[in-house]
């Protein structure tokens, strides 16, 4: 099940509503398993929204590499990782303000209360509670690129 966090007063444009040509987005999967992120990986491909690139990192630090190397425009990470957890990596997404427009999900089984505030305040735009239907992660990415992709 989704769960999206109320608008925080910041602007959010899609591709379209910026008057910029529609462009196929670059994604970041992470987690620490290789399984979850290709099962992502394949429902993202799988839902017909225009996708250039998909990354993967194991880690929050793996991601921040990633990040400081690619213009990525979606950022899905699980919560709970070694090294560098998801919410760790989202403070550091959240401190960088040229990484102000990508769109950041979570994703986790039982997010506590205590972190979905957290989260709402690093500007996480939703929250995928494991197991997810693969439609959750099309209606976040057909948002994102504000159209319709059949």
């Amino acid at each position: 099940m989704a769960t999206e966090i109320p608008p925080r007063g910041r602007e959010v444009r899609t591709v379209r509503e910026s008057g910029e040509a529609r462009r196929p987005l670059i994604v970041l999967i992470v987690d620490f398993s290789p399984m979850m992120r290709a099962m992502l990986k394949r429902v993202i491909q799988l839902s017909r929204v225009p996708i250039a690139e998909i990354f993967e990192a194991a880690n929050g630090k793996e991601a921040l590499a990633v990040l400081d190397s690619k213009p990525v425009d979606a950022l899905f990470t699980t919560l709970s990782m070694p090294e560098m957890s998801g919410i760790e990596l989202l403070h550091h997404v959240y401190e960088r303000p040229e990484w102000d427009g990508m769109l950041r999900v979570a994703v986790g089984a039982n997010v506590s209360t205590e972190s979905r505030l957290e989260l709402n305040q690093l500007k996480v735009e939703r929250i995928v509670e494991t197991p997810f239907r693969p439609e959750i992660v099309r209606e976040i990415l057909l948002e994102r690129v504000g159209h319709t992709c059949r």
